[in-house]
């Protein structure tokens, strides 16, 4: 241990129970810096072993920390069975490449999430919801497989192409309903019923008194 001055930060490498460590039960290395005190800004690498070898589900766990002691910033774990957790906020620049489950509590994302074919934004403790891309055919899902309906909510809710330039139909909350050909309104729904613009084909027709 390098006591260091209270101004230059000092090392620490501390062994703990290393016979424990040998026999491969329970124990720990870590790596520290920090001022003389402890208290100001630390950053710590800990490598623990939490389990004997009878027990191969978790049988140890890489940490890092920095921060101040008591209230870390940040806390990143490797555990044993290849998972990564975090505690508190995590920042990110650049790209950011996964591959297997990532699970967070929040996420916000200020730039692009990107998806590969077939890769899919599931919701739901089920994978009820769905929403991916499949290259055959360059089709896009959304797909909702569980017990209830799909909503799709809006003061005004409004279908049109690609380039947004033409509009296939269109939904006013509390008033009428427009579905549209070519961009023209054929079928409008008003207070009192229907408007048809053009010829209306049917296979019979009852007409109310």
């Amino acid at each position: 241990k390098n006591s260091g001055t209270g101004i230059l930060p000092a090392l620490t490498i501390l062994c703990s129970d290393t016979t424990a460590i040998q026999n491969q039960n329970l124990g720990k290395i870590e790596f520290q810096t920090s001022d003389s005190n402890e208290t100001g800004t630390v950053s710590k690498i800990l490598a623990t072993r939490t389990n004997s070898t009878s027990d191969s589900t978790n049988e140890g766990a890489l940490e890092f920390y920095t921060g101040r002691p008591g209230d870390l910033s940040l806390s990143m774990t490797i555990n044993a069975d290849h998972t990564v957790s975090f505690a508190n906020n995590i920042t990110a620049s650049g790209t950011v490449t996964g591959t297997g489950t990532s699970v967070f509590a929040s996420l916000d994302i200020s730039g692009n999430a990107s998806f590969a074919d077939n890769a899919k934004a599931i919701f739901g403790a089920g994978s009820d919801l769905q929403i991916y891309h499949n290259p055959t055919g360059s089709h896009s899902y959304i797909t909702e497989s569980g017990g209830g309906s799909l909503y799709i909510q809006g003061t005004e809710l409004n279908l049109t192409n690609a380039a947004g330039t033409s509009t296939y139909a269109n939904f006013v909350d509390g008033g009428a309903a427009f579905i549209r050909y070519a961009g023209s309104t054929k079928l409008a729904t008003s207070a009192s019923g229907i408007v048809v613009t053009g010829t209306a084909v049917t296979d019979g027709l009852t007409v109310g008194a």
